[in-house]
């Protein structure tokens, strides 16, 4: 497929790719057959997966990262073989860890987080898919905060409404 979409050819996505044939014995060469009509089509890497996005087991020490899985034709027309998860623990997108994909294959779309994430810290998350033609492009980056318990709340002042007579509690 990568020498059909260079030079000299320059095919693109989904384009019908047609052939025509000729035969040779010692007399020479026969005219060429009819060009085919149907059959394969130019498949391409995968296109880029949606941001990640936080899930909801997100915790003070681990992130739940998700993301949708790619569907024709954005699968490249070929089925996805892999998806590649890295995160930053910087947030600049200079430093890419792996966490998931590149070996063994991944197919998850759903994946916890748990090293060395600190609570209240700020993460970015970033993910690609690989088909039989290689690895699409990354996703745009998420930055994901590694969830922490709210802080102590002021203590409550308590009253009555002197128009209704209710209680009235404030925090």
């Amino acid at each position: 497929m990568h020498a059909l979409r260079a030079a000299p050819f320059y095919l693109t996505y989904d384009t019908l790719i047609r052939a025509k044939v000729l035969a040779r014995n010692e007399r020479g060469w026969s005219n060429a057959s009819a060009p085919n009509s149907a059959g394969a089509t130019v498949e391409v890497e995968p296109s880029a997966v949606s941001a990640p996005t936080r899930g909801n087991n997100t915790g003070p020490f681990q992130i739940e990262v998700i993301w949708s899985s790619l569907v024709t034709p954005y699968d490249g027309n070929s089925p996805i073989l892999s998806y590649h998860l890295q995160y930053d623990n910087a947030t600049n997108g200079n430093t890419w860890l792996d966490v998931v994909g590149l070996s063994p294959d991944s197919l998850l779309t759903d994946v916890n987080v748990s090293n060395y994430m600190v609570n209240g810290s700020w993460y970015m998350f970033r993910v690609r898919a690989r088909n039989i033609f290689g690895w699409g492009p990354f996703s745009n980056a998420s930055t994901i905060m590694a969830a922490r318990e709210p802080g102590i709340p002021l203590a409550p002042v308590t009253s009555i409404d002197p128009l209704t007579g209710g209680l009235m509690i404030q925090w």
